[in-house]
């Protein structure tokens, strides 16, 4: 195979969660277990730019995006902010690369991943890591795994919540609802390749009778990719499942607003008809939630309750954003600096609290200018993943892209209510991810696979009977 190191390098990557787990609380190899991920995305970035230098990839695919300015302008800019704090030099330079490190890696995704087959295994290892987690938070919350009082209000009927080894419900939650879309649409791309495959193989057999052809082609694949559909399904139900057993409710509300939104572009397109049994569905749905978990329902209910409010309003999610708020006013352009409010690094080293909502804390560390540059990377993202979707509308990649396309707008949306890009594996993902979709359009296939197929049976036909 091509390009080995290039392909283990990403395999790692893929696997993050196990492998970082593995390596920090397993093995704790001293170095490696915290620089890891350092050194793959340094690998990755090399082969990049040895492949570049050599002339085996173009720069003009990035530039048709339309991400490429949002982007490096934001990261440009986060350079420039460690420079403006330099007596807090250190500090600024640990805030960019929770903040900034890992957006490279869309670049290495983008660029290095152009073969259907090493996209799709790699998305299997997502959604293969996202069972795991599935299955293993589901046997916590019917085990009883006890879990820190602070993770429910003392109010609340939640007897435990799933976290599983990632030690938060909230972050299980978010790659719950990142793997979900994922896996449907995996599920549904093996779908289109049976009816797919079917069609071909009709036109083969008419081919034959009408030509007189006596070879003819078995396709076997048919089944496998029932089985696989299947299977995929099963897999979104267990990670459904763990969600569900999170009690993560921004997590939950991401994944259904992702999905209904996906969904009603899918029946816009087919026909605008079906967007009422879109809506029909999500009603159906909640009403399911509703009697076969009403614990769920009642934890998200109490967001709307009185009690809930007051709490948050006295020191919970309202006042820390409502003080993000207010740390931006005292530097409003320029904002606090990287690092130094809201997140992992500003607690270590000032001993700041979580915002729990990563626009709040962009906007407290990095200002005006700074959420305005994050805001147009994110909305940029967005319309440029809707447009990569849309274009292979047409090839094998339609569902698949849809299904990365929700899990990506699941995470845009939950890092409303939750520091999700601070979490170092849902940021690697996240950015892989994108580079994924945003490639898709280039990818060396031919995305009209049928109409070839079939014209060169039909050239092929001609050609003996002429």
């Amino acid at each position: 195979m091509k390009y080995r190191l290039q392909t283990f390098l990403f395999l790692l990557f893929f696997s993050f969660p196990i492998v970082d787990y593995v390596l920090r609380t397993i093995l704790r190899i001293p170095v490696v277990s915290s620089l890891w991920d350092e050194l793959v995305l340094f690998g990755l970035l090399t082969i990049l730019g040895w492949r570049w230098f050599i002339g085996e990839l173009e720069s003009r695919d990035f530039h048709r995006t339309n991400v490429s300015k949002p982007l490096l302008l934001i990261v440009l800019y986060g350079i420039a902010l460690i420079f403006f704090n330099l007596p807090y030099f250190s500090v600024g330079l640990e805030g960019f690369r929770a903040s900034f490190q890992y957006i490279f890696a869309f670049f290495a995704a983008f660029y290095l991943l152009r073969e259907k087959q090493t996209i799709v295994t790699m998305i299997y290892i997502i959604v293969g890591i996202g069972l795991i987690m599935g299955l293993h938070g589901v046997y916590q919350y019917i085990a009883g795994v006890p879990m820190p009082g602070h993770w429910v209000d003392a109010g609340e009927n939640v007897r435990t919540r799933a976290f599983s080894f990632v030690g938060s419900p909230n972050v299980l939650g978010s790659y719950m609802a990142f793997c979900v879309p994922i896996a449907i649409g995996l599920a549904l791309s093996h779908i289109q390749s049976f009816f797919h495959n079917r069609k071909l193989q009709k036109h083969r057999e008419q081919h034959t009778k009408n030509h007189g052809d006596s070879h003819k082609e078995y396709i076997t694949s048919g089944k496998k990719d029932l089985g696989l559909s299947m299977l995929f399904l099963s897999i979104a139900g267990v990670m459904g499942l763990c969600l569900l057993v999170t009690f993560s409710r921004g997590a939950l509300l991401a994944l259904a607003v992702s999905l209904v939104v996906v969904a009603i572009i899918i029946a816009t397109i087919y026909d605008k008809r079906t967007i009422i049994g879109v809506l029909g569905a999500g009603v159906v749905a909640i009403g399911l939630v509703y009697v076969l978990a009403p614990t769920v329902v009642e934890r998200l209910l109490y967001v709307f309750s009185p009690e809930y409010l007051t709490k948050s309003a006295q020191g919970g999610r309202i006042t820390r954003w409502l003080n993000a708020f207010d740390r931006m006013r005292h530097e409003p352009f320029f904002g606090a600096g990287l690092g130094q409010y809201g997140g992992a690094v500003g607690a270590r080293h000032f001993g700041t609290i979580y915002v729990d909502n990563y626009y709040a804390k962009t906007l407290a560390e990095m200002g005006l200018v700074g959420i305005s540059l994050f805001l147009w990377l994110m909305s940029s993202l967005v319309k440029n993943g809707y447009q990569a979707w849309r274009s292979v509308w047409d090839s094998s990649y339609r569902f698949l892209a849809a299904g990365l396309f929700s899990g990506l707008f699941a995470v845009i949306l939950h890092n409303g209510v939750e520091n999700i890009f601070e979490v170092p594996f849902m940021n690697v993902l996240f950015w892989l991810t994108a580079g994924i979709l945003l490639a898709l359009p280039f990818l060396q296939e031919d995305q009209n696979e049928l109409a070839n197929e079939l014209a060169k049976q039909e050239l092929g036909g001609n050609a003996q009977h002429e």
